[in-house]
């Protein structure tokens, strides 16, 4: 629309002052549309790696959680007899419960931030 604007305004006064400020004006509309082009860019590769830290996350908590079952069974096994090993379970398992709610944190914020959202804008 505005290369219109540019096309008849050179027709009736090429050496006017509305068509520099036209041309300006075309040129900054181009300058945007190639920032905003720019970002939506970015933020695709935003959502994208958003993604992939909570894949990798979840994988990382799902490990844990499996290590500390076989602890767990390992102190079992040994009918709580040796204090140390359940001191280390003890301290294992508040590090996965500290794990998992970092995870949970990390999910609220990526829903609350709506990454999603930002491609569609």
């Amino acid at each position: 629309m505005l290369r219109l604007a540019v096309e008849t305004q050179k027709a009736i006064a090429p050496e006017g002052r509305f068509l520099a400020t036209t041309t300006r004006l075309l040129e900054h509309h181009d300058q945007i549309s190639a920032a905003h082009h720019q970002l939506a860019e970015r933020n695709a590769q935003l959502a994208r790696l958003q993604r992939e830290k909570q894949e990798v996350l979840s994988l990382v908590a799902h490990d844990l959680r499996g290590g500390l079952a076989s602890l767990m069974l390992a102190a079992e096994r040994e009918g709580g007899a040796d204090g140390r090993l359940q001191q280390i379970v003890s301290q294992f398992s508040r590090i996965i419960t500290q794990f998992g709610e970092m995870v949970d944190i990390e999910r609220s914020d990526a829903r609350r931030v709506g990454l999603g959202s930002l491609l569609h804008r």
